[in-house]
This record gives structure tokens, sequence and C-alpha cells, in this order.
């Protein structure tokens, strides 16, 4: 299943989980010269882990519905709230100078190419049906 490299992580506790790592990075991480702010970088984040957390449950909510009449709708919210979290997170990364942008990348960017992944799991779970 999609989360099976996590164990027996419920939903609630992936989005815990999820919501938690927005806060591990620290702040002196994210200093820069720049007029930047960390308070705007913190809102950034913020909007790419909402966008981050819906589009998990989206993709779930797909992999709940393969055999269904609801998938073809549920995989079309899926997409679209991948690709909402992607584009967000590449404007995000836009804005960003290249220390700033390290330190995103390290602390999430792995997350966004697992969204992607999770994603492609789901649409090639539809395929074979």
């Amino acid at each position: 299943g999609i989360n099976a490299e996590y164990g027996d992580v419920r939903p609630l506790q992936m989005q815990r989980l999820v919501a938690g790592l927005s806060r591990a990075s620290p702040r002196w991480m994210l200093t820069s010269t720049r007029a930047f702010s960390a308070h705007s970088l913190d809102q950034k984040m913020q909007t790419f882990q909402d966008l981050f957390v819906e589009a998990r449950d989206m993709i779930e909510d797909a992999q709940e519905s393969i055999g269904t009449k609801y998938i073809q709708e549920d995989l079309e919210d899926a997409e679209g709230a991948v690709k909402d979290a992607v584009t967000e997170f590449e404007k995000m990364l836009s804005t960003l100078d290249e220390g700033q942008k390290k330190a995103v990348l390290q602390s999430n960017g792995l997350k966004v190419e697992q969204l992607k992944g999770e994603l492609q799991q789901v649409i090639d779970e539809v395929n074979a049906h």
C-alpha cells in the first residue's frame, strides 16, 4: 500500500508527522542578508505543508477508490493536489537565495519526490486494473 514504508502509521499520525517536519528546520539555517525574512519563509513553508498534506489525503482517497466508480474523479483530484503542492514548492524555491534553497531542499526535497512517487504508484495501479 501507499504507506507501506511507514508501517502502521494512520493518516492523522502522518499529518502530525509531516506538520512537525516543517518546524524542524533550525532558524539559523534560514538566515540571509536578503530582505526575505524568516517569517515570510515560514509562511511559504506552511502554505506548502498544507498543500502537501492535502495532496497526501487526495492520493490516499484515490488509492482507496481503485476499482470503484469514483477512481477517475479521485485520481484527477490527487493529480491536481500534487501539482499544486509541487508548484508552490518550486515557486517558494525561486524566491530563496542559494543558502536558503539548499536548506529547504534538504528538509523537503525528498518529500516532494515522495509525493510524486506515491501518485505514480496509484496511476500505475489504476492502469493495471
